[in-house]
């Protein structure tokens, strides 16, 4: 859903750039994933993984909250449209 967004709220000229720069943060993100959950597995057991994964959603809805209400760039165009 992150690309989506990208997609979505930057302009048209923009696209690829967006796309381009949050594919490398997730390819990043998906490679560094597996060491430290496996020692949280190892170290703390089960329970604590699924602690760790629920908690790294909780952060992530924090950190994506702030664009509830930004417009996506078909918007913002319309909107310019109606102003004049």
């Amino acid at each position: 859903l992150i690309g989506l967004c990208g997609a979505e709220l930057v302009g048209p000229k923009s696209v690829g750039a967006s796309e381009g720069f949050l594919g490398w943060i997730a390819y990043l993100g998906a490679a560094n994933a597996g060491i430290p959950l496996s020692i949280i597995v190892k170290n703390y057991g089960w329970s604590a993984y699924f602690t760790t994964l629920l908690a790294a959603c909780g952060i992530a809805l924090l950190l994506l909250s702030p664009m509830v209400n930004l417009k996506s760039a078909v918007q913002r165009e319309q909107a310019k449209l109606k102003a004049t």
